[in-house]
């Protein structure tokens, strides 16, 4: 049975890209939100400040491991891209 391909090499390209450049966008808001809490970070001594700060420090390990995950996501599919293209040529 042959495969149908559904997705162009040009458009998995195109969608890595997306994702990587939105994956930029938000770490550049939440780096934003970072500028904004840290200067309140020593001067809030309440446990409602504490526990919001450990929910945001989680919450940034948390994106930050997300991050990883639609960069690796993205390379992989920039490279199913090549592979496409090598087997069209008949090099794959």
């Amino acid at each position: 049975m042959p495969y149908v391909i559904r997705i162009t090499p040009p458009d998995l390209r195109y969608r890595a890209t997306r994702m990587e450049k939105n994956c930029e966008l938000v770490k550049a808001e939440l780096l934003d939100l970072m500028k904004i809490l840290e200067p309140l970070r020593s001067t809030s001594l309440d446990e409602s400040s504490r526990v919001l700060f450990e929910d945001f420090d989680k919450i940034c390990l948390i994106l930050q491991e997300w991050d990883d995950v639609v960069y690796s996501f993205a390379s992989e599919m920039k490279y199913a891209a090549t592979k496409v293209e090598l087997a069209d040529r008949g090099q794959g």
